[in-house]
């Protein structure tokens, strides 16, 4: 090796260390970009996992949320039920005209005529018996005597005084 090509390679290496020196920035920055990136796949796997459980929560949200509406609905039907069995009670002592009685209404229908009595009721005529027949979703009978009855058990009214 003869001097000159001592002093190109003393050269090339100055050259490279200057290189190297104003390159330093550069690098350290891209040495921060590759930690961060390795901290972006941690925090996208953590991410990840909190969806997941999101998901699951909400899925057991759903279903706690589908168990209350059927017992909502369980319960909603029961004061229903509650509600005919009370007002039949209270027309079971429907014996004279000026007794109230308390009409069943089905799902927040208006009923189709006013008779607050039993003497009311005992006056309708048989195209009202009809109305309310229809009203309750109940057959009609061949004649006003018989449809009146039918009307008068579906209520609770007894059958002797009708």
């Amino acid at each position: 090796m003869n001097a000159q090509t001592i002093r190109d390679y003393a050269n090339r290496g100055i050259e490279a260390n200057r290189l190297l020196l104003d390159s330093a920035e550069d690098l350290s920055n891209i040495n921060q970009i590759a930690q961060a990136n390795r901290n972006i796949v941690d925090f996208q796997n953590q991410q990840r996992l909190i969806l997941e459980r999101l998901n699951e929560f909400f899925d057991r949200f759903d279903e706690l949320e589908q168990r209350f509406d059927t017992r909502l609905d369980q319960f909603n039907t029961r004061l229903d039920q509650i509600s005919v069995v009370s007002a039949r009670a209270v027309n079971a002592n429907c014996i004279k005209p000026n007794f109230c009685i308390q009409w069943i209404v089905r799902h927040d229908e208006p009923l189709p005529h006013n008779a607050p009595t039993y003497g009311d009721f005992m006056r309708l005529s048989g195209d009202q018996i009809i109305d309310f027949l229809n009203y309750y979703e109940k057959p009609v009978r061949r004649t006003v005597k018989a449809n009146r009855r039918a009307l008068g058990c579906h209520l609770g009214i007894p059958f002797f005084v009708i």
